[in-house]
């Protein structure tokens, strides 16, 4: 399964349209053990910036 992994490193400028923004934070090694993991299980796996402008 492909799958892309969505993550804001800054967060100024973020517009949430969806909702109350999500509080939680996470440290970019964090991210990338998520990454690693799904790999792991057969997965290709991207991470991306989530900023549009």
């Amino acid at each position: 399964m492909k799958v892309t992994i969505i993550y804001n490193k800054d967060l100024t400028g973020v517009i949430n349209r969806f909702g109350m923004q999500n509080k939680e934070k996470y440290n970019p090694e964090t991210v990338k053990k998520v990454a690693d993991a799904l790999e792991k299980g057969g997965h290709n796996v991207m991470i991306a910036e989530g900023i549009c402008t």
